[in-house]
């Protein structure tokens, strides 16, 4: 499966539910982009990652993330490997010396991992196709 590099392009208010706000991936080498709805509280995770803000505590998805590096855990990649109806579905790719595994995860929650763990984020053609 070949995979295809994703980017964090944006974040906005939804136009469509009220409390939900949109990030938007770039795809490498094309002018698509794929929007993807979330909840506020990725928003702000992801939100405070691309803009340097500042909170006087850190957030749930950094509390996750400073407690994984603590036991030497890091997340290598996220993939978006399937769209299907209105949903995409997410795996984050963790290592710990020569140990790998995945969890599923929501996708907004994996985006906002990949950007605190500054990892890549990939697709397939097949969810750029359908999304």
């Amino acid at each position: 499966m070949e995979q295809i590099k994703l980017t964090v392009n944006g974040l906005a208010d939804s136009n469509n539910m009220t409390g939900a706000y949109v990030v938007v991936l770039s795809v490498a080498h094309s002018k698509k982009r794929i929007p993807v709805v979330i909840d506020a509280t990725e928003a702000q995770s992801i939100a405070k990652k691309i803009t340097s803000m500042d909170t006087p505590r850190p957030l749930i998805h950094e509390v996750f993330s400073i407690s994984m590096r603590k036991f030497d855990i890091t997340a290598e990649e996220v993939l978006i490997y399937k769209f299907e109806e209105g949903i995409f579905y997410s795996r984050i790719f963790f290592s710990r010396g020569e140990q790998h595994e995945f969890v599923e995860a929501k996708t907004s929650d994996a985006i906002a991992l990949a950007l605190i763990f500054n990892c890549p984020i990939f697709t397939t053609s097949e969810v750029t196709r359908l999304a």
